[in-house]
């Protein structure tokens, strides 16, 4: 069964963030119960190179390296915040229930207003190997 998505295009008047956010929403509710989304979610708005980068994470960590889980609760989709840092990077967090922790994914993104695309992804406070898997050139 072949199940279509849709994610919302950013025009003008949009933001990186608003952008940011759509996406993992999006990502975030595809999750469990449709993968194959997510991996037409993630052609459409990275770089093969990137793919790849999040597929070793993945591997590596046991967790989606989109969303540095393995899965996502309703409250996590309601949690959801995109902040602005710098040099086009923002700052996606959430929370799995409200008494955890936030995870916190640093996106960097481009073109926001024509042609959304995550360039990078990156994890604050990733173990030692994450890292070097992360900043592998």
């Amino acid at each position: 069964m072949i199940v279509c998505f849709s994610f919302i295009s950013v025009n003008s008047f949009g933001s990186c963030e608003k952008a940011i956010r759509d996406f993992y929403v999006a990502y975030m509710q595809n999750a469990e119960n449709n993968p194959e989304a997510n991996i037409a979610l993630k052609q459409a708005c990275m770089s093969p190179e990137l793919i790849v980068k999040i597929e070793q994470v993945t591997e590596r960590t046991d967790a989606d390296a989109v969303i540095m889980a393995q899965d996502v609760s309703k409250h996590g989709i309601q949690s959801l915040t995109v902040e602005p840092l710098k040099d086009n990077w923002y700052m996606v967090k959430y929370k799995f229930n409200t008494n955890s922790d936030y995870i916190e994914i640093e996106v960097q993104a481009c073109n926001c207003d024509s042609d959304f695309r995550i360039s990078d992804i990156s994890y604050p406070g990733a173990d030692t190997e994450v890292n070097s898997l992360i900043h592998k050139q």
